[in-house]
């Protein structure tokens, strides 16, 4: 019985998969029913109160935030809730407890919002700190959004205190802006400056530079709102200096930040150039500005433009950011473009163009006013809809059982009677016949369907298995190491035993990423690097003294090009903490890994150390690692190269397509 309930169980697991990846590609409301229903029916047969749960959350979460769907939504979560009460569940039931809170907070319902988190929060015994730390987000987000804002930034404290106590600081950009937010709205500006400028300190943000270039500019326009100037521009170009965007749109916003900073210094020449090389860089790239930056840019330098009276120009550029506000329809900033049209034509004289600038603000107002006022009639529209429809079924019902009445009289005649029931014996036995034959045919694919899910099944286990194994068996390796280093006196040796350790390391992480992981077949090698720099940091206890910097592109890839790549990347990076910083010295080791067309890729590993010396020959390199680093590029099919450049630079140079795959593997094998 426990061996029936337990394939019952996985096979309820299988089908709530199946249900999920149905919904990423069909998403919609009615798909996500069809697709869970059934599987929550088989759940509720079975008594498999556990994955029902699931089935319920995940239908829910599936259904999306349409207003017109949340009490469907709201409902699930409740069943839910219901479900893990009856495990006993504290944790899970308080957390779906809070996504019910999360929908009432987006319909404006506070109070029930409210109600809702605080209950979380006074039966918190048994509950994972980490929703702990969401639901005092939560209530800050709410208590912000009705303007009680020493609530809001009472539980915005206590999130931060959270993210210490739980050591997850994954959202800590979201939680930093808040307390700014909050800062802000209260009218303390310096605190404000102070929190926005933690977001860019925290986390991996500093790997994003188009967030951390806006978190600048939102600090420098608080800082320009407080008539801090000179203050604004020396902390706008002190980050540029530090971070050094090297993106078009990341240094177009730059510009745009530091035109603002000497226009408002009035320093108008250095503003101009500013706004000019942001609109050059703006041009450069165009795919990578939107249609609404690309407006803001243009206004900017059309009101510079009209406050030194160059009106020609100025009406130019408000053309422009006109253009790019009517590709998106913004309206509100076409009513503003119009407004500013306005006044450009009246202070050059240009009356009658002025006055249809002037209908068209006028017009564009009575637009924005109409949109809202006939959202609110459409939902008042769906609610008489609804009514109407309910009504209508009710009359349908009627007229049926008229209907219904109606054949029964006419049925009173013996003949009707008889040949009524001769054709319904010749239907009942063709839709006998019939419905046998579905029967047959729908075992024999649901047989075929069985055996080949088991398949699958066996064989994703089987590979993950064998992932396991190898990671196990190489961390064998590495004790049967590091045992052996324990008898051993000899430094060069010690020293060789180490760098097999870490060489077996990279190669073990890689099984593991693959046995942790759905996808079977290949890796993230951006998540693999940070994690292969993080181990040999700490293993040669590295500290603050050499700091590691990224620029990596996301990229699969499979065993035959992790590993090598993954070797290479162990040697290139032990050497340079081992040999380019000398006596302690401080240095950045910089990782690059872009794509530089189709399918080929360009490793850079560099450091700004001494550098190497010029008599080495990556030909005849006379040391095992570099020995390892030029074989093994050539399994890659690739290119190796090192040489000087203000510290060692490593490159190389390989395919990542299938052709190139198929080879390697067809080496190995």
């Amino acid at each position: 019985m426990n061996e029936v309930f337990r394939r019952t169980d996985f096979q309820n697991s299988i089908n709530i998969l199946r249900a999920k990846l149905y919904c990423e590609t069909h998403p919609g409301v009615e798909e996500a029913k069809k697709t869970f229903m059934p599987v929550i029916d088989t759940c509720k047969i079975t008594g498999d109160i556990v994955n029902e749960e699931e089935a319920w959350t995940e239908l829910a979460f599936n259904i999306g935030y349409d207003p017109k769907d949340a009490g469907f939504k709201i409902t699930c979560y409740e069943n839910a809730m219901k479900l893990a009460a009856q495990r006993h569940d504290k944790d899970k039931e308080m957390d779906i407890l809070r996504n019910i809170a999360d929908i009432h907070l987006l319909q404006k319902k506070f109070n029930d919002a409210e109600s809702e988190l605080l209950r979380i929060l006074k039966e918190k015994k048994g509950v994972d700190p980490v929703h702990i730390m969401f639901t005092h987000d939560l209530l800050a987000a709410l208590y912000t959004e009705k303007g009680v804002y020493d609530k809001a930034l009472f539980h915005a404290m206590r999130t931060q205190k959270m993210m210490g106590i739980t050591g997850d600081s994954v959202y800590a950009f979201t939680f930093h802006s808040r307390v700014a937010y909050i800062y802000r709205s209260l009218g303390k500006t310096a605190e404000a400056i102070e929190w926005q400028k933690k977001t860019i300190t925290v986390g991996n943000w500093k790997n994003y530079p188009s967030l951390v270039c806006s978190v600048i500019r939102n600090i420098a326009g608080l800082m320009l709102n407080e008539g801090k100037e000179q203050e604004a521009l020396k902390f706008v170009l002190e980050e540029n200096a530090k971070w050094k965007p090297t993106r078009v749109n990341d240094k177009r916003v730059m510009q745009h930040v530091l035109g603002d900073c000497y226009n408002a210094l009035k320093k108008y020449d250095q503003a101009e150039k500013c706004y000019l090389e942001m609109d050059r860089l703006g041009k450069e790239i165009p795919f990578e500005t939107s249609q609404l930056e690309k407006g803001s840019d243009n206004a900017a330098i059309a009101v510079f433009y009209y406050e030194r009276g160059n009106y020609n120009q100025a009406r130019s550029y408000f053309e422009f950011s006109l253009k790019n506000y009517e590709e998106i329809a913004s309206l509100k900033n076409m009513m503003n473009i119009h407004s500013w049209l306005f006044k450009t034509d009246s202070a050059s004289d240009n009356y009658f163009s002025a006055i249809k600038h002037l209908q068209q603000t006028k017009s564009l107002g009575d637009s924005v006013f109409s949109i809202a006022r006939n959202k609110q009639v459409e939902e008042l529209q769906i609610v008489y809809e609804t009514e109407k429809k309910d009504k209508n079924l009710k009359i349908v019902e009627g007229r049926e059982k008229l209907s219904l009445l109606q054949l029964k009289q006419a049925q009173t005649s013996r003949n009707w009677m008889i040949a009524g029931a001769s054709m319904l014996l010749i239907i009942a036995g063709l839709l006998f016949r019939q419905t046998s034959m579905r029967k047959r045919n729908n075992s024999i694919v649901k047989n075929k369907n069985e055996q080949l899910q088991h398949l699958v099944t066996e064989k994703d286990w089987l590979l993950k298995e064998i992932h396991h194994r190898v990671k196990n068996n190489l961390q064998i390796v590495m004790s049967l190491l590091n045992s052996q280093s324990a008898y051993i006196d000899n430094e060069p040796a010690l020293t060789a035993i180490h760098d097999s350790q870490h060489r077996v390391h990279a190669m073990s992480l890689i099984h593991q990423k693959l046995y942790n992981s759905d996808n079977l077949s290949s890796i993230d090698m951006s998540r693999y690097i940070h994690e292969l720099t993080s181990y040999l940091a700490d293993s040669f206890n590295t500290g603050q003294r050499i700091r590691f910097e990224f620029d990596i592109e996301p990229l699969d890839m499979d065993v035959s090009h992790a590993v090598p790549l993954g070797l290479i990347l162990n040697e290139a990076i032990t050497n340079s903490i081992k040999y380019a910083f000398p006596a302690d010295k401080m240095g950045v080791i910089t990782i690059s890994l872009r794509q530089i067309e189709g399918q080929n890729y360009l490793l850079l590993i560099s450091d700004n150390g001494i550098g190497i010396s010029p008599n080495v020959n990556t030909r005849n390199p006379g040391s095992l690692g570099m020995s390892l680093m030029a074989g093994l590029s050539e399994d890659l099919r690739g290119s190796f190269s090192i040489e000087n450049n203000n510290g060692t630079v490593l490159k190389i140079l390989f395919a990542n397509d299938l052709s190139a795959k198929k080879m390697v593997i067809s080496e190995l094998f």
